[in-house]
């Protein structure tokens, strides 16, 4: 039982991390303002208002089902201790830690506040200097983030890919879209070695392989670029001496 109440402790100042409250109200705010019936004669308006409310229901609907499943869980708790169910404790105990892990993947959720973390993503991969063995090494490399990918539930898409000549790939380009698919991928990018005993090499030698690692958000299409008039610079300019077709009088 005094898990379970540490545990309630650290739903409870999670949530304040989270500053749930302040996110709820502001859901319902926008939902209130999503029912007026001129909601759509504005679309781009409404098109942002919907990407901000889905982005803030991320934070809330996640922590909401956590914390309701850590009730019942206690509940549970409570009648497997009545009847001294010992089996039950313990299957009871597994879920918890379950829903603790969940509780810390939102922590770290957390930790990606720059305005484009909650962006999708393009995760380009460049294999380097060690010819086939390099193809081999960015070919494990595209199914470690293709994988992850998957894990997290975003879509995926391969944008384009070149094989290698006899194994592996020279080049991919993924494009992740998901919540927060740049903020969790963004740390990837660069350089990666890979030092192994090849086994393309007859020789059975330790060959070391590169491959390269880009990340860039998608941008929403929507902004807007707001260019200063006084940062434009007009020159106009004229061919020297004498030439034909008005060169010398025609602006």
């Amino acid at each position: 039982m005094k898990k379970f109440k540490i545990s309630k402790l650290e739903f409870l100042k999670c949530g304040g991390i989270f500053d749930l409250a302040s996110k709820e109200k502001e859901i319902i705010s926008l939902e209130t303002e999503a029912a007026q019936n001129s909601f759509w004669d504005d679309p781009k308006k409404a098109h942002q208002t919907l990407k901000k409310l889905n982005s803030l229901k991320d934070w809330t609907n996640p922590f909401n089902e956590i914390f309701n499943s850590f009730k019942d869980l206690k509940e549970f708790f409570k009648e497997a201790q009545k009847t001294k169910d010992e089996s039950l404790i313990n299957d009871l105990a597994i879920e918890l830690d379950n829903l603790e892990k969940k509780l810390l993947q939102l922590e770290v959720k957390k930790m990606l506040s720059h305005e484009l973390d909650s962006s999708s993503c393009f995760l380009s991969i460049n294999a380097g200097a060690g010819g086939t063995e390099s193809c081999d090494w960015a070919d494990i490399l595209s199914r470690m983030y293709e994988r992850y990918a998957t894990k997290k539930g975003w879509k995926i898409s391969i944008i384009d890919k070149v094989d290698g000549d006899v194994a592996g790939i020279k080049s991919i380009t993924f494009k992740f879209e998901g919540s927060f698919s740049y903020g969790y991928c963004k740390s990837e990018k660069g350089v990666h070695r890979l030092i192994r005993i090849s086994p393309f090499d007859a020789s059975k030698r330790r060959h070391t392989s590169f491959a390269s690692v880009d990340v860039s958000p998608i941008i929403d299409e929507d902004i807007e670029i707001e260019i200063n008039p006084s940062d434009i610079r007009i020159d106009t300019l004229r061919a020297s001496g004498a030439g034909g077709q008005h060169v010398n009088v025609t602006d």
